[in-house]
């Protein structure tokens, strides 16, 4: 985490606030490496990382094939997390690329159902997975209810750790490119403040 943290904040200065792409903030819609060890409860997986490739070569059709073979497996074998909302998220971004607005907020708001009755919603698995449902919803023009959900991200993961905590790094970093994003620049930069005061934690720290 510490990693991710200072590598993604070289890209602030004192006086400057980058526009950044929703994707240059780590967006990944259910994405993970291959779990290991594997077992047959993890086969959703494999349809998983083949619909993500699928997805990433622009066949969208048989993408969406995968995603759903993927659900459908990872609902037999009962696996929810990993598994059923990680395919379920990777699916709404699909739906979201196909241009089917409604749909891809459907999906992904399904799969944050059944991570609130896996996780808790006010746990940071669950928190884990606000960022991308907030990116969905500001790329289909609904900022208010995306800025809700990056301030509850925050809000939930700032209430479990200590203050000023790294873990904290990449929902900051979200929030931030959506308000540079929004033309909020002075309220990006109070952020870009937060994450250097984190910056230099960790260096104390090392």
């Amino acid at each position: 985490m510490q990693t991710f943290c200072r590598a993604l904040l070289i890209l602030l200065t004192a006086n400057s606030v980058f526009v950044l792409s929703a994707f240059a903030v780590d967006t990944t819609f259910g994405a993970i490496p291959e779990p290991e060890p594997f077992s047959t409860a993890q086969e959703w997986w494999k349809k998983d990382h083949e619909a993500r490739q699928l997805l990433e070569s622009g066949d969208l059709t048989q993408a969406k094939v995968a995603f759903e073979a993927a659900v459908k497996i990872a609902e037999k074998n009962t696996n929810t997390d990993p598994g059923l909302v990680n395919s379920l998220a990777g699916l709404a971004l699909l739906e979201h690329k196909s241009g089917h607005k409604f749909e891809s907020e459907r999906l992904y708001e399904l799969a944050m159902r059944y991570e609130e009755g896996f996780a808790g919603a006010n746990s940071e698995k669950f928190a884990a997975f606000l960022p991308d449902l907030a990116w969905l919803y500001q790329w289909h023009g609904n900022s208010n209810q995306a800025e809700l959900l990056y301030k509850r991200a925050i809000a939930t993961i700032a209430s479990k750790n200590q203050e000023d905590d790294p873990k904290l790094c990449q929902f900051l970093l979200h929030y931030k490119a959506f308000l540079t994003q929004c033309g909020r620049t002075s309220e990006a930069e109070k952020i870009a403040v937060q994450l250097r005061r984190i910056d230099s934690k960790i260096k104390t720290v090392r």
